[in-house]
């Protein structure tokens, strides 16, 4: 075996190797990096489009609406809309869109529906 194989690397040699490498490769990075980078980054929320356009300007009033109105609101029919009559005249006015989950038939989804169409005055 040739004699100029034997030695030893220390630790710390292929520490400083490591380092040196790892200080190079950075450099060269950010040496390549485009000057002109934005100092603040922008979020621009997505538009939520209407699911039905044809209800733009809607209010229906809860509290007063006969069943022909409440079912102009998305996800209600003449059995829910009969429902919810039938709740306000046995426990009075609504006085949240939260209470109209109370009614059979109303869940998350359809308060979330028809939540921008609701008013209690």
């Amino acid at each position: 075996m040739c004699s100029c194989m034997n030695y030893k690397i220390s630790a710390f040699t292929v520490l400083l190797i490591g380092i040196v490498l790892a200080a190079v490769l950075f450099w060269y990075n950010f040496s390549n990096a485009p000057a002109n980078l934005p100092t603040q980054l922008t979020y621009d929320p997505p538009q939520i489009l209407n699911p039905h356009p044809d209800l733009e300007g809607v209010q229906v009033n809860v509290n007063t609406a006969d069943a022909q109105e409440l079912q102009l609101l998305p996800g209600i029919g003449p059995v829910t809309a009969e429902r919810i009559i039938s709740y306000r005249e046995k426990n009075g006015n609504f006085t949240a869109s939260g209470d109209l989950l109370n009614v059979e038939g109303i869940g998350e989804k359809t308060l979330e529906a028809i939540e921008i169409y609701i008013v209690f005055g």
